[in-house]
């Protein structure tokens, strides 16, 4: 069953734990060409208000991803949350590389920029994916049994 309520809780503590990662990267001063905001506010038209792309990393990992989750969580064909994360951030990450990053002027899989770029946000996604199901299935844990009955063909 769908819980609106624990996907976005769950969506804000996998955003707060991947902006957290973001920051430590910005703090050591690494991979200066993985910039999420920036690439997202360069999107909208915006290139020098990186807030604005801050903001929508935010809402993206918060609201939609969290409920694009809940909602393909139990159509996912595995039992642990951890694999479906996975799963999960990485169609995220593809989706990024195929249809973000070009629209943003950097290319696929981010060609434009450092060879960095794809292989952080890479694990960074996974990072999301996992702290994000992971969350998920601990506040929800009919989504795993209704899983387990569809399997099984009793759903």
């Amino acid at each position: 069953m769908l819980s609106i309520r624990n996907a976005v809780v769950s969506g804000f503590i996998a955003t707060i734990v991947a902006g957290s990662i973001l920051v430590m990267k910005n703090a050591m001063r690494v991979f200066p060409d993985v910039h999420i905001p920036q690439t997202l506010s360069t999107l909208f038209g915006w290139p020098d208000h990186i807030v604005v792309g801050g903001v929508a990393v935010f809402l993206a990992g918060t609201l939609v991803l969290s409920l694009a989750y809940a909602w393909i969580a139990p159509r996912i064909p595995v039992r642990a949350a951890s694999i479906k994360g996975l799963v999960f951030g990485f169609a995220v990450w593809l989706a990024m590389m195929l249809l973000l990053m070009p629209a943003a002027g950097a290319g696929l899989f981010a060609a434009n920029r450092s060879t960095a770029v794809p292989a952080f946000d890479l694990v960074l996604m996974l990072v999301y994916g996992l702290v994000l199901a992971t969350m998920y299935a601990r506040d929800t844990p009919t989504a795993n049994i209704a899983q387990i009955d569809r399997t099984r063909g009793h759903a």
